[in-house]
């Protein structure tokens, strides 16, 4: 694909995935892309215009949480606000710039995460109820961003965010946290496969196609108001 063809999405995008990667490179991170970022690279050969963030997935080891704290650092440096929780890491940069990466964990075999959705019926109660239940948690365990607010609730975090994770404090009536859980068979992670990206290699899952399948049915025609919660193939029934 020639780089004078792309949108200006595209070309945002683009720049910090480079700049996000190179980063993960650093700190030694293993990665592969993962769902949306996956299927537009098979299908469309790019972005799907639609997107909302850029996808990644890891394996969970006993350094993931250590090379991530040395990533953050920098990619905070650069601008990004950093949040990890027990499923997985977002870094977000203003206006449009998100990734996220899912933990996986192997579980016989199966590799296995979570979907997490939340529902505030009280409003700006209900939000404040859910950060105070996260930090008791440890659901939420690293935070780090950039505007005043932000900065509060990171000192928070750090104050008595770092306990260990207490599912029973999760859940609230002054808000709706409902979590599903997904399974994937271990064969698409184990051999991981080079596709490129804007003429960019990326670890994949292997065989793509069969993982696109897995997780989307039918993966080659375009959805623009695609429901992961209800949609993704993977969701343990």
């Amino acid at each position: 694909m020639e780089i004078d063809s792309l949108t200006d999405k595209e070309r945002r995008w683009l720049a910090a995935l480079r700049e996000f990667r190179g980063v993960l490179d650093q700190v030694q991170f293993p990665y592969f892309i993962d769902t949306g970022t996956l299927l537009g690279t098979i299908r469309d050969r790019r972005f799907i215009p639609w997107d909302n963030d850029i996808d990644f997935g890891t394996i969970r080891t006993p350094d993931t949480h250590r090379q991530l704290a040395e990533a953050s650092r920098i990619l905070h440096a650069a601008g990004y606000t950093y949040s990890r929780t027990d499923q997985g890491t977002y870094f977000t940069k203003a206006p449009d710039i998100e990734f996220g990466i899912m933990f996986y964990e192997r579980d016989g075999q199966f590799f296995r995460n979570e979907f997490r959705k939340l529902e505030f019926p009280y409003g700006p109660f209900s939000r404040i109820a859910y950060l105070i239940k996260a930090v008791q948690s440890g659901f939420i365990v690293a935070y780090d961003g950039h505007s005043p607010g932000k900065k509060i609730r990171n000192l928070l975090l750090k104050a008595i965010g770092s306990r260990p994770f207490r599912p029973e404090r999760q859940f609230s009536k002054l808000f709706n946290l409902q979590i599903k859980e997904i399974k994937i068979p271990v064969k698409f992670f184990d051999n991981l496969k080079a596709l490129e990206l804007y003429g960019d290699e990326y670890p994949a899952p292997s065989p793509p196609e069969e993982y696109l399948t897995w997780r989307y049915g039918d993966w080659q025609t375009p959805v623009s108001k695609y429901n992961y919660w209800v949609e993704d193939q993977s969701i343990v029934a």
